[in-house]
């Protein structure tokens, strides 16, 4: 990740963003704070057996030139399993 200056919201390109599954099955969700506001922001997963990782838009900023998104990359924490009864 390069940034363009010492503020965090400046990026060449996209960060990488540790997430993890939601308890519901359905959302990735920001392990620590979004790069570009320091929320925690939630992404849907994706259809399929896995979470699909990858390129997602920050949808807290305009789209422009110094919003490049981020990557959605897995958690080093350990996940837990949905619980498929709780939905």
């Amino acid at each position: 990740m390069k940034k363009t200056s010492s503020t965090p919201l400046e990026f060449t390109e996209p960060p990488e963003v540790e997430v993890t599954l939601d308890p519901d099955g359905i959302h990735l969700v920001f392990v620590n704070g979004c790069p570009h506001c320091g929320k925690k922001h939630f992404h849907g997963r994706g259809r399929g057996p896995q979470p699909i990782y990858g390129h997602r838009l920050a949808h807290c900023r305009p789209k422009s030139e110094d919003n490049p998104g981020y990557i959605l990359v897995p958690s080093r924490q350990k996940q837990n399993s949905p619980d498929p009864a709780a939905r």
